[in-house]
C-alpha cells in the first residue's frame, strides 16, 4: 500500500489496542479448592459480562405464554477495577471463598477490538483518502 502514491491518511478501520483483562487460572490451585474450570467460569462471566450467551435461561409467563430470556449480570458500577474483579468470589455450593485472586493471575492487556474474516481468512480493513484521482464510473463503448 505504501507504493500507492495517491493514498492519504491510511488508517486501520478496527481498533488495534482494545483494552482487556487477562485472567490466567491456575488449575492446580483451583483444584485444591475443589473447583473446576466450569465452576470458575460460572462465577466470573456473570460478573464481567452476562450469562445471556453462555447459559441461556428462559421464563414463560403463565398468563400470556410468552417466553422471556433471563440473564444474570452485575451492574457495571460494581466492577470498576482489576482489584474488584480479583475480589469476586468463585463460588461452589454457595461458598464465598476462594476469591478469584486466590486461584488466578490478573493483568491488563490489549487485543484487536474486532477480528474480521472473509472465507475463513483473517482480514484487516483499512481506510484512506484518495489524492489526485477522481472516482468516475467507467464508460462503456
Amino acid at each position: 500500500m505504501a507504493k500507492l502514491s495517491f493514498l492519504r491518511d491510511l488508517q486501520f478501520a478496527q481498533e488495534q489496542n482494545f483494552p482487556t483483562l487477562d485472567i490466567t487460572i491456575d488449575r492446580g490451585r483451583a483444584g485444591q479448592f475443589g473447583l473446576t474450570m466450569s465452576d470458575v467460569v460460572r462465577s466470573v462471566v456473570p460478573a464481567t459480562s452476562s450469562s445471556r450467551f453462555t447459559d441461556p435461561n428462559y421464563w414463560r409467563d403463565p398468563n400470556s405464554g410468552n417466553a422471556f430470556q433471563i440473564q444474570v449480570e452485575l451492574p457495571q458500577n460494581r466492577i470498576q477495577s482489576v482489584e474488584q474483579v480479583g475480589d469476586l468470589p468463585v463460588m461452589k455450593s454457595g461458598q464465598s471463598q476462594p476469591r478469584l485472586t486466590d486461584i488466578a493471575g490478573l493483568k491488563l492487556g490489549v487485543m484487536p477490538g474486532l477480528i474480521e474474516r472473509y472465507n475463513g481468512q483473517h482480514v484487516v480493513s483499512l481506510t484512506a483518502n484518495i489524492h489526485g484521482l477522481t472516482l468516475e464510473k467507467p464508460r462503456r463503448s
